[in-house]
């Protein structure tokens, strides 16, 4: 497996601004890699669409991933925004997924001045509820909750290390 490089959305230089254009404009500035940044809404929405962005992203050999929605917390206390969430994420892997990309990160909660223990299993069981429709929506995208350099955000390496031992017959890492 060898490294690529690429950019955070498509690069500030693609003429008539597209996901398309942008995986080609990719491949002129000599990278191969390119995340979809679907931080505020996933912008591919059409099943013809996403069978375009895959196929452009193979012809020219540009890796794809996903950023998801910057809403997104695992461990709100309100079940509303949990089950949002949870929607989210599932959102935007099924999308990245039909685009070709082979992981989508997140930031996955916020602990809102609270302790480990409490945030945890919140976010434990949101990943068991996702990892459920991934198995019933039979998708293979690798789900990769974000290292995060924050002391308020849920994700620090040794969390995100035991979040993935949790689940080892899953497609999760992080990132």
């Amino acid at each position: 497996m060898a490294l690529r490089f690429g950019t955070g959305g498509m690069p500030l230089t693609t003429q008539k601004r597209s996901v398309t254009n942008g995986i080609k404009r990719i491949r002129e500035l000599g990278l191969d890699a390119m995340e979809l940044e679907f931080v505020y809404q996933v912008f591919v929405k059409t099943d013809e669409d996403r069978a375009n962005v895959k196929k452009v992203a193979e012809e020219n050999d540009v890796a794809l991933s996903v950023h998801g929605s910057y809403f997104i917390n695992l461990a709100s206390p309100e079940k509303k925004k949990w089950h949002a969430s949870i929607n989210r994420v599932i959102e935007g892997a099924v999308a990245g997924e039909a685009c070709g990309a082979s992981s989508v990160t997140f930031h996955p909660a916020s602990y809102m001045k609270r302790d480990h223990d409490e945030v945890y299993p919140m976010v434990k069981k949101a990943f068991e509820k996702i990892f459920e429709t991934y198995n019933e929506k039979e998708l293979n995208i690798r789900i990769s909750p974000e290292l995060t350099g924050k002391a308020a955000q849920f994700g620090d390496l040794e969390v995100l290390i035991q979040l993935v031992e949790e689940f080892p017959d899953e497609n999760i890492g992080f990132c």
